[in-house]
C-alpha cells in the first residue's frame, strides 16, 4: 500500500511544477507518470580534492561506512558479518570496521575480536583509508550510494552489488568488482586480499571514473541551468 501512494504521489507532482531532477536513470524509470523523460537527471557527486587516498597503511582488511542507524545499512552491515564473514574467515582471519553515526543495536551486538564498531568520527575519510576493501552488500533501495562514490575517490577497492552499480554505472572488474550473493562475495574478497596488484589497479581506476563522471562541478550542471531557466522565466 505505502509504495503504491508514494508511486501516485511522485506520479502527480509531475502536473504541479515547472521541471524535475532525479538522482539516476533507474531511478527515473520507476516514476509512473508518460512525460517522466522530461525529468533532467542530476547525480550526487563528490569532491576528489577532498576524498583523496590515505597515507597509512589500513589497519582494517574490509571497511562499511553508512548511517547505521538506517535500515538497509543496518542489513548490509548483518548481512556482511553474518553471512560473508564466515565464508572468508574458512580462507584467511580478517578484520572487518563499521563506521558510521547512529548506530543500531543490532550493529553494536556485532562487535567482537574481529568486528570493530566506530560510531562516531570526526572525519569519515579515515574509515575509508583504514579498510583495505569497503565491502558493501546492499540489496534494498534504490538511489545513488554516496558511499561508493567516495570510497572510490578515496582509492578503496570496492566490492557491491549489481543493484547499487545500476545507478553508479561503473565498470565490473575494471573499476570496482560486483557481487550478489554471499559467496560471491566471500570468493571475491579473498580473490582480492590475496591480489595486491589487482587492488592497486581498482584503485586507481576507480578513483579516475568517479572523478571523471562525478565531480560537483560538473553534475551539478543540469541543476545550475534548470535554475537559471526557471529564473529567466520567472522575469518574464
Amino acid at each position: 500500500m505505502g509504495v503504491r501512494l508514494l508511486a501516485r504521489a511522485e506520479s502527480q507532482a509531475m502536473d504541479l511544477f515547472d521541471s524535475f531532477t532525479i538522482i539516476s536513470d533507474r531511478d527515473r524509470r520507476f516514476i509512473q507518470h508518460k512525460e517522466r523523460q522530461k525529468i533532467e537527471i542530476v547525480p550526487n557527486g563528490i569532491d576528489p580534492e577532498y576524498f583523496t587516498p590515505g597515507e597509512k597503511t589500513p589497519e582494517f582488511d574490509l571497511v562499511f561506512v553508512g548511517n547505521l542507524g538506517y535500515y538497509p545499512n543496518v542489513h548490509a552491515a548483518r548481512y556482511l558479518v553474518k553471512k560473508i564473514l564466515p565464508l572468508v574467515q574458512k580462507k584467511k582471519e580478517v578484520k572487518v570496521l563499521l563506521a558510521g553515526a547512529r548506530p543500531h543495536q543490532l550493529i553494536l551486538d556485532l562487535q567482537s575480536d574481529n568486528v570493530i564498531v566506530w560510531s562516531w568520527l570526526d572525519d569519515i575519510r579515515a574509515a575509508y583509508h583504514d579498510g583495505k576493501i569497503f565491502v558493501a552488500p546492499v540489496f534494498q533501495g534504490s538511489g545513488l550510494q554516496n558511499k561508493i562514490l567516495e570510497a572510490l575517490a578515496c582509492g578503496t577497492p570496492c566490492i557491491t552489488t549489481s543493484q547499487v552499480n545500476a545507478s553508479i554505472g561503473a565498470g565490473p572488474d575494471d573499476q570496482l568488482l560486483i557481487a550478489d550473493d554471499d559467496k560471491q562475495f566471500a570468493a571475491k574478497i579473498v580473490q582480492l586480499l590475496d591480489d595486491s596488484a589487482k587492488q592497486h589497479l581498482l584503485a586507481e581506476s576507480g578513483r579516475r571514473f568517479v572523478s571523471l563522471h562525478f565531480r560537483w562541478n560538473d553534475v551539478s550542471v543540469p541543476l545550475i541551468n534548470i535554475l537559471k531557466g526557471n529564473i529567466i522565466n520567472a522575469d518574464h
